[in-house]
């Protein structure tokens, strides 16, 4: 019987034993998969991170890099491990690195992100430009930084203002201002040469503004043509007077071409107006002259 008892006992502590080893089967199983989940988050936040398409970089507060994404390490066309400690300035263009360094500082001076744009030193036919926003660490002894390539944005800017240098110098040669009018919103937008025109200031570019100069002989027929475009849409020239608070009278010439969306309604007007004064003033001493030999024979 007793010996019936501590047999009994022993299965008990085994099947107890068992249960043990199982449980703790299954908590290094879980385990298990909670370090593959880990790992497999870590190796897809490490592509992340080094495949982003912008570079991301850490500066210490001598601007040396710390860290560097494979991005950030493109954009500069090295090798991540050999820029690890190197000075970024030594990758940027000799005009921009003063403003690097009062950026380094700035950066660690303040609390905020802060963000400057820099040319950057690297092969290749055109100029590498860069926007660079970068905040402190915890630490405060890096800053994070992340690096965006804004080269072709910088050569449309650049396209853009030379086209409007060009255009300006054109239409200042030509007397020929260009302007645009929203109906729907009477926004107006006028070039230089046009203000010029019309003696006006920027801040004068309204839709009343532009009408107060019309001859009064002339504004009832100029409104008319306006109506016109932007009531049904048609392109017309015209030729008009302007009258100055000085009592000067000008000649314009003014052609207008309306642009209409899918739904046939006039979004805005294009127009360029060029002062024909000294043509008109031509044309009557052409006349008179004519009338004078007329008269003579």
């Amino acid at each position: 019987m007793a010996k019936s008892l501590k047999e009994d006992d022993a299965v008990k502590a085994q099947q107890k034993k068992t249960a043990k080893e199982i449980a703790l089967e299954l908590q290094v199983e879980e385990l298990n998969r909670s370090i593959e989940e880990l790992e497999v988050s870590r190796n897809n936040y490490a592509f992340l991170y080094d495949f982003a398409p912008v570079g991301y970089f850490s500066f210490d507060r001598d601007g040396c890099i710390r860290a560097v994404n494979q991005t950030g390490a493109s954009l500069l066309g090295v090798k991540c491990a050999d820029l690890i400690g190197q000075p970024f300035e030594h990758f940027i263009a000799y005009d921009d690195c003063f403003v690097f360094a009062g950026f380094i500082r700035k950066v660690f001076a303040s609390p905020r992100k802060e963000t400057c744009r820099l040319q950057l030193v690297k092969g290749g036919p055109h100029p590498l430009y860069v926007r660079i926003e970068a905040l402190v660490a915890e630490s405060g002894q890096e800053c994070l930084a992340v690096l965006v390539d804004i080269s072709e944005k910088k050569r449309s800017e650049q396209a853009l203002s030379e086209s409007e240098y060009n255009l300006a110098k054109a239409q200042a040669m030509t007397h020929v201002g260009s302007w645009s009018f929203n109906p729907k919103t009477e926004e107006v937008r006028a070039s230089a040469e046009l203000l010029q025109i019309l003696r006006l200031r920027p801040d004068e570019t309204t839709h009343e503004a532009f009408a107060s100069v019309v001859h009064p002989e002339d504004h009832d027929t100029v409104m008319a043509h306006l109506r016109l475009g932007i009531d049904h849409g048609r392109s017309y020239e015209i030729e008009h007077r302007l009258l100055f608070d000085d009592g000067t009278q000008r000649w314009v010439y003014s052609t207008i071409e309306p642009s209409i969306n899918s739904a046939g309604q006039v979004v805005k007007l294009y127009g360029t107006t060029q002062d024909i004064t000294q043509r008109k003033q031509a044309e009557v001493e052409l006349s008179n002259k004519t009338n004078e030999l007329q008269a003579i024979f």
